[in-house]
């Protein structure tokens, strides 16, 4: 366990306790409130060259947001309880807009349940949040917003490929890997100019492992935080909340500019 504070090398956080303490979802945010209320909807994003969608729940408060964060999974995004979570909490103040999107179509996601045949293909799950960033950067009511990543098992793998690779004049400003495989990124891990957080479960000892293979390889502006007795799924009471308080401060940090305009 070590603790330096340059960008090439690890930074592992032992304790959460010197960080700003930040309430629960349910308590009054540090950001500034918003006066406005925030609007949910259903999304659907077509695959050029085919009949089929991906299928998100868009959150905004019109008015005030700076920027979106996509929550990248293969599959079970908009359902997921952490995903909720971690949206609400970072929704709070209305600075940042949450898109949770599947990578996977709903008939690919029942054969991925029976045979794992998509979640490992990084490629494909990059090409598919390419679309979805390009959607996100040409809708008119979100074009104007900053965009960060925040993603979870092989979805941090496509989130970190995905960033190194647009060659429009996108631009992704951070990228969250919860419990993430980021080591499936290969290659473009040294080409990832986005800086990036990894968050792992201390008990998590495989993913650990392959967070630490993944962060050494990285080469952008990093973090990697071990949340102390957390397991994959940091389901241990207030765990969840330690790992929404790192993502947070990370994101609102790169997508937020101090006094900027909202949308």
């Amino acid at each position: 366990m070590y603790f330096v504070t340059h960008i090439v090398c690890s930074i592992i956080f032992d304790s959460l306790s010197n960080m700003t303490s930040q309430p629960s979802p349910s308590s009054p945010s540090l950001s500034s409130p918003s006066s406005s209320p925030s609007i949910q909807k259903e999304v659907e994003i077509p695959l050029p060259g085919t009949q089929s969608v991906l299928q998100g729940y868009l959150t905004i408060t019109p008015d005030v947001a700076q920027g979106i964060v996509i929550f990248i999974q293969c599959s079970g995004s908009r359902y997921s309880k952490m995903n909720k979570y971690l949206s609400e909490y970072i929704q709070e103040g209305g600075k940042l807009a949450t898109l949770c999107i599947d990578l996977l179509t709903p008939i690919e996601e029942v054969q991925d349940h029976s045979d794992a045949c998509f979640r490992f293909n990084v490629d494909m799950l990059s090409d598919r949040l390419s679309v979805i960033t390009s959607w996100v950067s040409n809708c008119p009511s979100l074009r104007s917003l900053t965009i960060g990543y925040c993603a979870t098992e092989t979805g941090a793998a496509a989130a970190i490929v995905t960033s190194s690779s647009i060659i429009s004049n996108i631009s992704i400003k951070a990228i969250v890997c919860r419990g993430g495989r980021p080591d499936l990124a290969g290659k473009s891990l040294q080409k990832n100019k986005t800086p990036t957080l990894m968050i792992v479960g201390g008990d998590d000892g495989v993913f650990v492992r392959l967070n630490k293979k993944a962060y050494d390889r990285t080469m952008c502006e990093k973090q990697m935080a071990i949340i102390p007795r957390a397991s994959h799924l940091f389901e241990e009471p207030g765990k969840q909340e330690q790992v929404a308080r790192l993502a947070k401060v990370w994101l609102e940090g790169r997508l937020i500019i101090p006094g900027g305009a909202a949308m």
